[in-house]
């Protein structure tokens, strides 16, 4: 049960402190029980310094992880730019090589072919059925 002002013994007037019935522990400055410090032990301190040092390492090391991977994925555009380059410049030599005025030069000059003046006919094979052509 409460205590109240009127019920204490003190100077002043009793008319003055009560006031509508409120208890005196609104007035009565008592040590919060909640608001106790804690003391920081050493053990405490060193619990503090350790997860802070756990925090930092693997900051450190998500740091150093994702450089390596950004380097790894920048060796491995390099690499694939100048593959690009190297098929295209394949590219264009097979079409050089294939081209039909190289190859018609190449069987002139080096083969001694000769255009023929002649429609080129197609051979019977005997034993086989004569294919019909299209008009």
């Amino acid at each position: 049960m409460p205590v109240f002002e009127r019920d204490r013994k003190s100077t002043r007037s009793s008319a003055a402190s009560f006031t509508a019935g409120r208890p005196v522990d609104d007035f009565v400055h008592t040590p919060r029980q909640a608001a106790r410090h804690r003391e920081l032990t050493t053990l405490n301190i060193v619990l503090l310094l350790a997860i802070s040092a756990i925090v930092v390492t693997a900051y450190i090391a998500n740091t150093v992880m994702v450089d390596n991977l950004m380097r790894s994925i920048t060796t491995a555009d390099r690499e694939m730019g100048l593959l690009l380059q190297q098929r295209e410049s394949l590219r264009a030599e097979i079409n050089y090589l294939s081209s039909s005025t190289r190859v018609q030069k190449i069987a002139v000059n080096e083969l001694q072919l000769v255009h023929s003046q002649q429609q080129p006919y197609s051979l019977i094979v005997f034993g086989l059925p004569k294919v019909e052509e299209e008009k």
